[in-house]
């Protein structure tokens, strides 16, 4: 048996994904919402996750405390597409949503609901970069849609307005928004196995991330050598300068800051129904 790691797949994780060196464990590649379900039947034992799925499930995890994927403002990859330029449009409108992420979902709802002030019918979508079969249906029939990931990175829709969630929530609260934190499960550390390969992860991602601040956005010449790597990984073919400014947007570390626009995330979240109870902070 190994100790099981779960992995982003979007290119927001990569630099972290890029710099861990660990051995003997099993690393599991999937977009946000999968890792969450994972996590909950037992599958991984410690992984990122959203940040939404940790309130609604904080009994049964810990987090790491020091790392994470936030923004203070404008984050790049989380983005509702609209047909109106004002968001207050929208209202008593069709809104299509990713299955990808909850945390956008959420914080999507919160923008709509507590701070511009409309109410908006809710359908899922599965528009990405691999699967363009809707594209047709789901431009006619929405009036908005939310895209995530590399999909809102790299997906164009020229009569459409974009609003960038980050960007909002910023404009609303002030706030950092965390999207992604590094829980553990709790029946994980009661069955008392792998604790040294326990050890070795965290210390590897702590490890990862001062290696994506020290050398991947300190230093033009590794950057470009890593964004080279990422692209031979995921085919995509936006130049060093687009790659350069979006991960300069991110934010790894999940301290004080990070920690009170959270907390305000789940107020917000548990005020307009998302949450059915307050949420309690447990840290590894």
């Amino acid at each position: 048996m190994q100790l099981s790691l779960g992995q982003i797949c979007y290119v927001n994780s990569f630099p972290i994904n890029y710099f861990l060196n660990v051995k003997n464990v099993k690393l599991v590649k999937a977009v946000p919402s999968v890792l969450n379900n994972l996590m909950l039947l037992q599958k991984l034992d410690i992984s990122p996750i959203s940040s939404i799925f940790y309130a609604q499930n904080f009994q049964k995890l810990q987090l790491l405390k020091g790392i994470g994927i936030s923004a203070k403002g404008r984050v790049g990859s989380v983005i509702l597409f609209s047909k109106f330029k004002d968001l207050e449009a929208l209202n008593n409108k069709k809104i299509f949503l990713t299955k990808s992420s909850l945390s956008s979902i959420a914080l999507l709802k919160i923008i709509l609901t507590k701070y511009v002030g409309i109410s908006c019918d809710y359908f899922f979508h599965n528009l990405s970069l691999n699967n363009r079969k809707f594209f047709k249906e789901l431009l006619e029939d929405a009036a908005a849609f939310l895209l995530i990931g590399d999909d809102a990175l790299l997906l164009d829709f020229p009569k459409f307005y974009n609003f960038d969630l980050g960007f909002e929530w910023f404009k609303y609260t002030k706030k950092s928004m965390t999207y992604a934190i590094w829980a553990i499960r709790n029946s994980f550390q009661k069955e008392g196995a792998f604790s040294d390969s326990l050890k070795e992860v965290i210390e590897g991602l702590f490890k990862a991330k001062e290696k994506t601040y020290k050398f991947f956005l300190g230093k033009k010449n590794i950057f470009s050598n890593v964004i080279a790597v990422m692209r031979s990984s995921y085919n995509y073919e936006k130049e060093d300068y687009f790659w350069f400014k979006y991960f300069k947007n991110l934010n790894y570390n999940f301290d004080k800051e990070e920690l009170e626009g959270l907390k305000r995330f789940y107020e917000d979240a548990f005020e307009v129904g998302i949450l059915k109870e307050k949420v309690s902070f447990s840290f590894f």
